[in-house]
């Protein structure tokens, strides 16, 4: 019915048509109108359609990419990415919003939430199921979900949510300083051998200025350990990769920093988003084997995966990058195999990378039909090492995002190696508020207190800090007399390290 309607009293729209605007309170009272406070002012906007009840619309919210997003482009960080989630279904109730089938949208989300009771916001903007997801920018053209180049099934990541911002909507939008290099995130590998260590960081020119040049130092638990200069042309918005000549490693588990100190020879406009840092495992398998097999059980979500194999200088020497669906209605999922022989010695990674964390999983499939829905469960491991004898090395049951796997070949090693035995994370859940802060910030995970705590400046720097233990899952770190800028808490608690990130602003 809502089909016909729409198809009846409202034109289809597609890429080119203005987008309409409108005026709407959300569930903190506060009205929000498109045109005068979001696209009139340069922002760019995301709408979410959905409806609580539907589960692809929890599964995409589940994920915390808009979150992610927000908090980079919302109000507390560049100001020119917004983000509301539309409950376009009449017939649900507010109350479902704070609550529904074990789920609240309200507390899981940091931005804004519009119970577009009516339907009109759903209606006007084209919504077609749920979820619908539209991408307005600020010349008020709108981008429509599975039109332009836009489908929610493949919003992958926060990262995924900015490129798609800024190649829509890049030429309506207006930087707010002249001269800005952000590091987005360091995508090297998460694991390494101990000795050498190829630094890898993702750059987006933030700034009006193109820029040609970028000074990089790299900080090994708090050690200057090398510099590099990177030359090339990013235009506004554009982005790149940047590999680092490779560091020595520390022969231990290390926290790696890497820090653009100058753009174009100068100063950067914005300190705060010109470094970032990553907790490297030290973490091998000895193989006496020069061989190497990997076989993959692919299930239907096999299209959000992709894996590469780097050899000991990082070159990829094998790789596959998304794969096909695989079988919906066979009881088993698909099964890809792959043949590494005659490797020299030295260390080699394997790194997979499952967008949802669902493709190398364990498989279940749904029958539907009248007598209602039956599901049957396929426990499978997602991926298997095998030595050159077929005997099994490892064997991987699930993971989620992104893993690193490292081999050291050639070891005098006659056991293969063995599987990482799965500990219980205990910062799966961690609150940390207010952040940004002046003065206190309170740290929430389990059984914290018995955690090891250190605090990094901006290019790694331990630096002295006052921590108060409020119960055994809660602590209170005195921030007050710290400079503003970012710092980098350290917390281990002899199985896991996570790093948090703390903005200091006074």
């Amino acid at each position: 019915m809502k089909q016909f309607l729409l198809f009846i009293l409202f034109p289809i729209i597609s890429f080119g048509q203005e987008a309409p605007n409108f005026i709407e309170m959300d569930l903190d009272s506060i009205t929000h109108n498109l045109y005068e406070d979001y696209l009139d002012q340069g922002k760019a906007v995301y709408l979410d359609l959905s409806a609580t009840w539907c589960g692809p619309c929890r599964a995409l919210h589940e994920t915390g990419y808009f979150n992610e997003f927000y908090d980079v482009h919302g109000p507390n960080g560049y100001g020119d990415g917004y983000v509301f989630f539309i409950e376009s279904d009449a017939g649900t109730s507010v109350s479902q919003l704070y609550w529904n089938g074990g789920y609240s949208y309200v507390e899981e989300s940091n931005f804004p939430i519009i119970d577009d009771a009516d339907e009109s916001i759903y209606d006007t903007f084209g919504g077609d199921g749920y979820p619908t997801v539209c991408l307005v920018c600020p010349d008020k053209t709108l981008y429509l979900d599975d039109q332009d180049d836009l489908y929610w099934s493949d919003i992958v990541s926060a990262e995924y949510l900015e490129d798609m911002m800024y190649e829509k909507c890049g030429e309506s939008m207006i930087p707010s300083n002249n001269l800005d290099a952000s590091i987005i995130q360091m995508s090297s590998l998460n694991t390494y051998c101990g000795e050498k260590y190829y630094p890898k960081a993702i750059i987006r020119n933030m700034g009006k200025d193109s820029i040609t040049s970028l000074d990089f130092e790299i900080y090994v638990n708090g050690n200057l350990a090398g510099s590099y200069l990177w030359t090339g042309l990013l235009h506004t918005y554009e982005k790149t990769e940047v590999l680092i000549p490779y560091i020595e490693g520390s022969g231990t588990d290390m926290t790696v920093v890497v820090s653009v100190v100058s753009v174009n020879g100068q100063v950067d406009d914005l300190i705060n988003n010109n470094s970032s840092s990553k907790i490297v495992a030290l973490g091998y398998y000895p193989l006496a084997s020069d061989e190497v097999n990997i076989a993959l059980n692919i299930d239907q979500m096999g299209w959000q995966c992709e894996w590469e194999f780097f050899d000991p200088e990082n070159n990829i020497i094998g790789s596959q990058y998304y794969y096909p669906t695989g079988d919906l209605d066979g009881p088993l999922p698909d099964v890809e195999y792959y043949t590494f022989s005659n490797l020299n010695s030295g260390c080699y990674t394997f790194s997979a990378y499952d967008a949802l964390a669902n493709g190398l999983n364990d498989y279940s499939l749904t029958e539907w039909g009248s007598g209602g829905d039956t599901t049957i469960y396929y426990p499978t491991d997602g991926f298997v090492f095998t030595d050159i004898n077929g005997d099994t090395m490892a064997s991987i049951q699930t993971y989620e995002y992104y893993n690193d796997y490292s081999i050291l070949i050639g070891a005098d090693s006659t056991g293969g190696f063995i599987a990482p035995v799965k500990e219980q994370d205990i910062y799966s859940e961690i609150v940390a508020y207010p952040n940004p802060t002046f003065n206190a910030i309170y740290i929430e995970a389990k059984s914290i207190s018995k955690s090891k705590l250190e605090l990094f400046n901006l290019i790694g720097q331990s630096t002295p800090f006052y921590s108060t233990s409020i119960n055994n899952d809660k602590l209170q770190l005195d921030m007050s007399y710290h400079a503003n800028g970012l710092y980098f808490l350290k917390m281990n608690d002899g199985t896991k390290i996570k790093t948090l990130k703390i903005i200091v602003e006074n």
